[in-house]
């Protein structure tokens, strides 16, 4: 049998334009993250959905601008084609753990969330397909020397007697994906630093006093309040044996001062200890499209496949009426593909048994 001639306007615009588009596992468990929705309908669930998604990207990555990226953004239109499970939980308000004697508000209601798994391999898929750099695992800590002064009086933030001063940032690095390692400020600490040396600066004694905790960087801050109610913070984070990088800051409130500077530590430490995932090896896909009717069909199409993430080349292999067969290369084969397709806004899958001879995913143009 001869080959099929293909249609006269296709066969111009491939005269005209190359066929070729830009795309980039790891192993580990489902990431599960729990955020707060407006209600169990579809839209609401649509949009915690993307914000679960984003959040994981953000602890994966420990780039809090990665959602920013138009990739990114798209990826997130496509959230539920990433998550294995979810439901809903009700959580007890802010108020709820506050001591008692203390002046109560009016009852809240429990706050709904929604808890989501997503499919880690394919979080990884994803990463790795956008080129994304990553922590590695397990991921790095950090470890907070830091002295508040409140009147005159300096405290060193531990990890047993600081849980208020703790809790913005442990939630900070959480959400960054890292854990943060707080001083025991017991027996042996107290040997080998005092809170003058944190206060001062001192590198080398507190150096000396993090190796028991062997973390991948060191922060240290010395925080006071002025007469103005304005915190002052001057602070320095080092990585691993580089030199450390300082900054100062001001805020209104305390638990401010502390969130913002470990999401500055961490900015450093991405910058520094994350890389790009391994890249999946590429495999070709043939690609069987429905509803090609024209010059600007082909050109959504191409546009649609040619952006996702993960796709290399695109090659038409053959044309028939409306019907488009493309050979795409994809990190990650198939499966990475699927997954990118899912939730698209163009193409949509065709469910047919058997499928096609030699097809490896049939879809249909959306009009």
């Amino acid at each position: 049998m001869g080959a099929r001639r293909l249609p006269a306007w296709l066969a111009i615009l491939l005269a005209l334009v190359p066929l070729a588009a830009a795309g980039g596992t790891g192993a580990g468990g489902d990431p599960v993250v729990r955020v707060p929705v407006a209600g169990t309908g579809a839209a609401a669930r649509d949009a915690a959905l993307r914000r679960a998604l984003a959040m994981a990207l953000v602890r994966r990555t420990g780039d809090r601008t990665v959602t920013e990226r138009e990739a990114v953004g798209a990826a997130l239109a496509r959230a539920a084609a990433y998550v294995r499970a979810y439901r809903y939980l009700r959580e007890p308000p802010p108020s709820a753990g506050k001591t008692a004697g203390a002046a109560q508000p009016a009852a809240e209601a429990p706050s709904l969330v929604l808890e989501v798994r997503l499919d880690g391999e394919a979080l990884e898929r994803l990463v790795a397909g956008l080129g994304l750099a990553v922590w590695p695992r397990p991921a790095p800590a950090l470890l907070a020397w830091v002295v508040v002064d409140e009147g005159g009086r300096r405290t060193l933030l531990t990890d047993a007697a600081s849980a208020t001063f703790a809790a913005p940032m442990r939630e900070a690095a959480a959400a960054r994906g890292i854990p943060l390692l707080l001083p025991l400020g017991d027996v042996e600490d107290l040997a080998r630093v005092e809170v003058g040396d944190v206060w001062g600066g001192f590198w080398d004694r507190v150096l000396a006093a993090s190796d028991r905790y062997g973390p991948a960087a060191v922060l240290l801050g010395r925080v006071r309040a002025t007469r103005g109610g304005v915190w002052q913070g001057r602070w320095a984070v080092r990585v691993g044996e580089g030199a450390p990088v300082a900054w100062e800051a001001e805020t209104p409130a305390l638990d401010a001062q502390l969130a913002a500077a470990v999401d500055t530590a961490v900015d450093v430490m991405a910058a520094r200890l994350t890389r790009p995932p391994q890249a999946l090896p590429e495999g070709a896909v043939v690609v069987l499209v429905e509803g090609v009717d024209g010059l600007e069909a082909y050109a959504r199409v191409l546009e649609a496949l040619g952006r996702l993430p993960g796709v290399t080349s695109l090659q038409v292999a053959a044309a028939e009426g409306t019907r488009l067969r493309l050979q795409v290369q994809a990190r990650g084969g198939r499966p990475a593909l699927a997954e990118a397709l899912a939730g698209a806004d163009l193409l949509e899958p065709v469910a047919e048994t058997p499928p096609a001879a030699g097809v490896d995913l049939h879809l249909r143009l959306r009009p």
